[in-house]
């Protein structure tokens, strides 16, 4: 018997089993007594005896301790005895020990199996051996030098952060250079594969000094690499030797030059000059110091014998005969001086002029009136009767009269309110001043004849004439416009000419405009005779002309021509029909009556009227930029700066870049939509779009809007903007997008940023409303910033916003509470909502579901963007994942920064099931109340880690609930609980007077759990913030585990149920308390990183 029980205990070898049963036929042994097991039978426990008592005996539990029940994987039985077994082994896969890892120099991996039983009992083995814990990763572009180096699962990590370095192409980013193309960090130190200079931060070059600023201009302020870019300009005038002089005084200059900052150099005369600031005349400014007045033509005319340099006109007189003024002497009425109203001084002197001017006078302050009959000759109320003639004019006024008889009738000679000697002479007006004829039947009417006109600074010139040839200006080099200038020429006679025999007119001053109106059927606004005529308009140039016979009169009989030059915005009103230059016009040649030079473009009236107009399909131009206006005013017919006058442009774009403007309108609108368009700096139409590029300071005034659009029109950036709108400086972002929906008024670059980096705020103008998942979808593609959600609907894909891409519910802007709710049914593991950069998520409702046992990835996902703002939200989520890596129902990465304000609610069920997640990003809770409730095996409330920092700020209200029992995650290992609170290499932070609640009720569970001792990570709270740590029915649930909590002198925790604390390290102000259970203990002194293990209480 006791050799049965021997043989029945083997059961490796064939041969043995037939030994032993021939020596129990050779004793004798009966049969039924025994029987025995052959090998395939005995390895799966096949052994059977004939009673009990026999495998009680032959296998004892004792040494037989383990069965298929309790020896389940990772561990195998091994070695078995009638159904049981000596040995719980490890399966095959676990085929690494620890001495075999440490002799790899790495230590056992995420999953291990212990032996039990036998010699091997208690070593432990593992699926694979890994990178020690304490071994950095290797990141892009990172080394490790001079020590161990060691590979997992397709990463690189190296023993000692000591030994990491930047691989040799990286560099370090100095001289203000920023780094891109990607980056390395290793001992605190971060380089980069490229540095250059960043044109946000540097705007300037010296190319664009010197363009804005002069040829003397650098860069200046903080400097960007070797005088690359800078942040601002400098420029340093330098005069040259022959131009030493800034400034003149009532001298004046002869000559004058650029001081290379866009200032003057002048050369000044040695005599004074006349109050316009330019030496018209070489003559003194008149004052009343040593001056004599006079009160009778007598007294005038021994004034003028005696050469007094100063003349006052005391009262009004006439005189019979003309008076001829010495050189430098000045004519001027009381009010010069006083400003009474003028004097006036009468000429009757039956034949020639009335005053005669040989040299150089100032004349001001009179209203001068003459009567005459011609003989022979042209002559004048005023007359410059020589080439080197050069008077001022100031606030004064002429009328004159001819008698009618054979000579003023014979169409030889002309009278004139002012009569040169043809170009040299000239005469320069200073203020406001009329010459006005009033010869209805006499033949020829000048009211400048033969003379160069200068128009000073704000002064005006307002000229009528009447008779067969009443011409308003003839003859002469040039009329020159000085800044915010008037002319205004009036002529009723058959050929009454605006101005003729003139070679340049040059209104390149700012706001130069000129009238023109005539009524002959002979009348032109313009006519060249003899020699060319060079028109020049300015940006801000504005010629209004209502000349019966056209605007130009085109002599065949000569070769000579009209050539014009004009900068965009320059405008021509043809009898009420505006063109305005919108492609730069250079020296064209005029061809025809009332034709323009191709670069001036017709805009539709008043309605698209714009200083900028596009009219067709077809654009003069692409881009426009570096364009400075100066003031658009009511005086003119500019409504917008820019204008499309058509409804389908087929898909062509304008881009405008680098604009200064000045728009002031103040008319009243009537209405009706397209009024609005002549109040926008743009005016945009239907399907049009424009592109705003670099920099648009932008002065708008009166009811004056930054866009007026129609339905469809867009406006874009490329590669980014800055608008600066009266003060208020905001940013278009590199792809930004707006469309209108609707007629659109935006006071303001709508869903733009301010320059300090806040992101647009939904708006409801222009947004667009969605009721369906297709509509949204359709809107996310369009770009539309701004997405209303109107009405709860289901979507079976997830949704995606682009940058500054807004999705809020109704209840945004109406201030409903009810909150629309988008349902996500989907079968794939991808997230309901991605946000993008800037994103608004608001007043929503989000029911997330998902049938893909995969990784679960959020309902509500922030991947790798910033400014990210969520307000009053409700997320519902159940999953069904198998596999996880933590994460949340609110899931935030890759280097995101999401600030939770109002209201969030959270309630997320399943395995695995997560609240919210934080990975190397930021969240802050602002004055929010939040409650997130997770319900499931291995479920947890908040988490963050790697780098992640989670605030719960202000007067926050923060409430997490976690339920269900422990399970183990099978990537990356965790300890087996549920965990409410959980932060590894990560900063919670509780402050201000905010609250955070943490519960559980489901067994083996931790409110608090860190990731050991390490001083880059805590749970720090200041201010009087607080901490609740409440523990539910199950009794293993615990309050702290491997943490570091750092506590203010004001602030609290309170544990119920005396839970424990295990592993973890406290810092504390002295009044810091913490309760456990019904007891209180408070921080009597300061403590440092005291290390409390398995107590309720670390006080």
């Amino acid at each position: 018997m006791l050799l049965l029980k021997v043989c029945a205990m083997q059961n490796r070898f064939y041969l043995f089993f037939a030994v032993c049963a021939m020596l129990l036929l050779a004793c004798g042994v009966s049969t039924v007594e025994a029987r025995s097991h052959f090998l395939p039978n005995y390895q799966t426990g096949g052994f059977s005896f004939d009673n009990s008592e026999d495998i009680s005996v032959a296998c004892p539990t004792s040494t037989f301790a383990y069965t298929k029940d309790n020896c389940t994987y990772p561990n195998t039985p091994q070695y078995s005895c009638g159904g049981r077994y000596r040995v719980c082994g490890c399966d095959r896969d676990f085929a690494y020990s620890a001495a075999q890892c440490e002799a790899m120099g790495k230590v056992g991996g995420d999953q291990s199996c212990t032996v039990r039983g036998g010699s091997d009992s208690g070593t432990v083995y593992y699926t694979t051996c890994k990178c020690p814990s304490s071994y950095p990763k290797l990141t892009t572009g990172q080394k490790c030098v001079g020590g161990t180096e060691c590979s997992y699962a397709g990463e690189k990590y190296c023993d000692s952060t000591s030994h990491i370095q930047c691989e040799s192409n990286y560099k370090v980013c100095d001289q203000n250079k920023s780094g891109r193309s990607g980056s390395c960090t290793a001992g605190g130190v971060t380089k980069y594969i490229d540095c250059y200079c960043d044109e946000n931060l540097y705007p300037q070059t010296n190319e664009t000094c010197k363009a804005d600023f002069g040829t003397n201009a650098v860069i200046s302020g903080e400097i960007c690499g070797n005088n690359e870019r800078g942040k601002s300009c400098s420029c340093e005038p330098v005069c040259p030797a022959s131009h030493p002089d800034k400034s003149c005084g009532t001298l004046g200059a002869s000559e004058e030059t650029d001081d290379g900052c866009g200032g003057k150099c002048y050369k000044c005369n040695t005599v004074a000059c006349d109050e316009a600031g330019t030496c018209e005349t070489g003559c003194p400014v008149p004052t009343n110091v040593g001056a004599t007045t006079v009160t009778s033509c007598s007294q005038l005319t021994d004034a003028i014998a005696a050469k007094a340099e100063n003349i006052i006109i005391g009262a009004n007189f006439s005189c019979s005969s003309p008076v001829t003024l010495s050189n430098c002497q000045n004519l001027v009425g009381s009010g010069f001086f006083d400003g009474s109203a003028n004097k006036t001084l009468t000429f009757s002197v039956g034949t020639g002029s009335g005053i005669k001017i040989p040299s150089s006078a100032y004349i001001a302050n009179l209203d001068l009136k003459a009567s005459s009959k011609r003989t022979s000759g042209n002559h004048g109320v005023i007359q410059l009767t020589s080439s080197s003639s050069k008077l001022t004019l100031k606030d004064t006024n002429i009328s004159y009269s001819l008698f009618s008889d054979s000579y003023n009738n014979n169409g030889s000679y002309g009278y004139a309110g002012i009569s040169g000697d043809y170009k040299a002479s000239r005469v320069s007006f200073v203020g406001k001043n009329t010459i006005i004829s009033n010869n209805p039947s006499v033949y020829y009417n000048y009211a400048i004849h033969l003379a160069s006109v200068v128009m000073k600074e704000d002064s005006s010139l307002k000229a009528s004439t009447t008779g067969y040839g009443g011409y308003l200006i003839i003859g002469g080099a040039s009329v020159t416009f000085g800044k915010n200038s008037v002319i205004d020429l009036k002529s009723t006679g058959t050929y009454g000419i605006g101005i003729d025999f003139v070679s340049k007119i040059d209104m390149s001053a700012d706001n130069a405009t000129l009238n023109i109106t005539t009524s002959g059927s002979n009348a032109f606004a313009f006519r060249h005779r003899e020699e060319d005529t060079k028109i020049n308009m300015g940006s801000t140039a504005v010629m209004n002309l209502n000349a019966s016979a056209g605007m130009f009169d085109m002599e065949t009989t000569n070769s000579n021509k009209f050539t014009m030059t004009a900068k965009l915005g320059a405008q021509v009103d043809n009898k009420g029909t505006v063109y305005t230059c919108t492609t730069e016009v250079k020296g064209d040649k005029i061809t025809a009556v009332n034709t323009l030079p191709p670069g001036f473009t017709h805009c539709s009236g008043s309605n698209y009227c714009g200083y900028l107009c596009v009219k067709d399909n077809r654009p003069k131009q692409t881009v426009y930029e570096n364009i400075t206006t100066g003031l658009i005013g009511d005086n003119t017919c500019v409504n917008s700066f820019f204008a499309y006058d058509s409804r389908d442009f087929n898909g062509n774009t304008i881009t405008l870049k680098n604009i200064t403007t000045h728009l002031k309108v103040n008319r009243p609108d009537s209405g009706s939509f397209w009024p609005y368009s002549k109040r926008a700096y743009l005016a945009l139409i239907y399907g049009d779009t424009v592109y705003l590029e670099g920099t648009h300071n932008l002065t708008l005034e009166g009811a004056v809007d930054f866009a007026a659009c129609g339905t469809g029109c867009n406006i874009r950036s490329q590669s980014g903007a800055t608008i600066n709108l009266n003060g208020t400086c905001y940013k278009l972002p590199a792809g930004y997008h707006y469309q209108c929906s609707g007629n659109c008024f935006e006071k303001t670059p709508p869903n733009a940023g301010t320059c300090d980096g806040t992101c647009p705020i939904p708006q409801e103008s222009g947004a667009t409303t969605v009721t369906t998942c297709s509509q949204l979808t359709s809107a996310v593609a369009a770009g539309t910033r701004t997405i209303i959600v109107g009405g709860s609907f289901t979507c079976t894909q997830g949704i995606s916003l682009n940058a500054n891409q807004s999705l809020v519910g109704s209840g945004y802007f109406s201030g409903s509470a009810s909150k629309p709710t988008i349902t996500f049914n989907l079968s794939s593991a991808t997230a309901g909502i991605s946000a993008g950069n800037c994103s608004t998520i608001a007043n929503l409702g989000i029911k997330y579901s998902s049938s893909s046992t995969a990784q679960y990835v959020g309902a509500l996902t922030v991947k790798g963007k910033e400014d990210v703002q969520i307000k009053n939200v409700d997320i519902t989520s159940s999953i069904s994942a198998s596999t996880v890596v933590l994460t949340g129902a609110l899931d935030i990465s890759g280097s995101s920064s999401v600030t939770v304000s109002e209201k969030l609610s959270i309630s997320n069920s399943g395995k695995y099931a997560g609240g919210i997640k934080t990975s190397a990003s930021k969240l802050e809770i602002a004055s929010a109340t939040v409650t997130a409730t997770t319900n499931g095996t291995g479920a947890y409330g908040l988490a963050t880690d790697n780098g992640g920092t989670l605030t719960i700020s202000g007067s926050s209200d923060v409430s997490i609930t976690t339920t269900g029992t422990g399970a183990s995650y099978s990537s990356p290992t965790v300890n087996t609980t549920n965990v409410v609170l959980r932060y590894s290499n990560a900063q919670v932070n509780i402050k201000d007077s905010a609250r955070l609640t943490l519960s559980a009720s489901g067994g083996n569970t931790f409110l608090i759990e860190g990731a050991g001792s390490s001083s880059s990570q805590s749970v720090k709270l200041t201010e009087t913030a607080s901490l609740s740590l409440v523990k539910g029915s199950a009794s293993n649930i615990y309050a702290i585990n491997r943490s570091r909590i750092n506590m203010g002198s004001q602030t609290s925790i309170t544990s119920s149920a005396q839970n424990t604390i295990y592993g973890s390290y406290f810092t504390a102000a002295a009044g810091a308390s913490y309760t456990s259970g019904s007891s209180k203990s408070v921080c009597s002194s300061a403590i440092s990183s005291k290390y409390v293990n398995s107590v309720t209480t670390p006080f």
